[in-house]
C-alpha cells in the first residue's frame, strides 16, 4: 500500500513476510553490486577520521523543548554491582575527560525539594 502521508508503518519488511501479508518478487528488483567490499579494516583504512577513537561532533546547538504539560519526574539512583563499580567509575572518569558529562552539584533541583525529599 503506498500513501502519500509520510506515516510510520506499523509492521516492518520481517514481519510482514513472516504474516504472509506480502510477498516480495526478487526476480523483479534489480540488484546493484557494491564494487568495495565494506569489511572492517578497508572501512577503517578508508575513514580514518570517523574512527579514530574519539568522539564527533555535530555543527550547531541542539536545544530540548519540552511541553508545559509534562512533569519532571525523579528516580532513586540505581546501584551498581561491586564488581562493576572500578569498571563504571574509569568510564565516567573518561567520559568527563572527553566533555560528554560534567559532575554536577549534589544539592537536589527545585522539583525534587518540593516534593520532600
Amino acid at each position: 500500500m503506498v500513501v502519500a502521508e509520510p506515516l510510520t508503518p506499523l509492521l516492518g519488511l520481517k514481519a510482514a513476510k513472516h504474516m504472509q501479508l506480502i510477498t516480495v518478487n526478487y526476480d523483479n528488483l534489480a540488484q546493484i553490486h557494491a564494487t568495495h567490499e565494506f569489511t572492517e579494516p578497508t572501512v577503517l583504512t578508508d575513514y580514518p577520521a570517523v574512527f579514530d577513537g574519539g568522539l564527533g561532533t555535530l555543527p550547531g546547538v541542539v536545544h530540548l523543548h519540552v511541553g508545559d504539560t509534562i512533569q519532571p519526574v525523579s528516580s532513586r539512583p540505581r546501584r551498581i554491582p561491586i564488581t562493576l563499580e572500578k569498571e563504571v567509575s574509569r568510564e565516567l572518569d573518561n567520559l568527563v575527560k572527553q566533555g560528554v558529562i560534567c559532575q554536577m552539584a549534589v544539592t537536589p533541583s527545585e522539583y525534587v525539594l518540593t516534593r520532600g525529599l
